[in-house]
């Protein structure tokens, strides 16, 4: 087994409607941490979704729902701490505004050999 320390999504801007952020591909993953910048001056909301493999973003996979970050604020998206993703899974966001939100993930992944 190889755990390997990676940065899974790097400053992407997050969408206004439903979209995947990260795939697991061919490996497990664990979630360290997700960070979320609000770059605008108003407050933007953020929801995001784990989703098991062959899924889709619904309320029984919701891990946080329409968070308000202020203008300028960081979320660390404590949700999202200590998660386990199956090859396969899925985390897709939504924010309530596009491009306003950039948004990072890190986190392991584990092969087996």
């Amino acid at each position: 087994m190889t755990v390997t320390s990676v940065v899974l999504v790097q400053g992407k801007r997050i969408e206004d409607t439903t979209t995947a952020q990260y795939t697991s591909t061919n490996c497990k993953t664990v979630i360290d941490s997700g960070l979320v910048i609000n770059t605008t001056a108003g407050p933007i909301t953020l929801s995001l979704w784990l989703v098991a493999e062959g899924g889709t973003p619904t309320d029984s996979n919701l891990v946080a729902d329409e968070v308000s970050i202020a203008g300028g604020a960081t979320y660390l998206c404590p949700e999202l701490a200590g998660k386990r993703m199956d090859a396969g899974d899925s985390l897709h966001a939504e924010a309530s505004a596009a491009t306003s939100l950039s948004f990072r993930l890190d986190g392991r992944q584990i092969t087996t050999a």
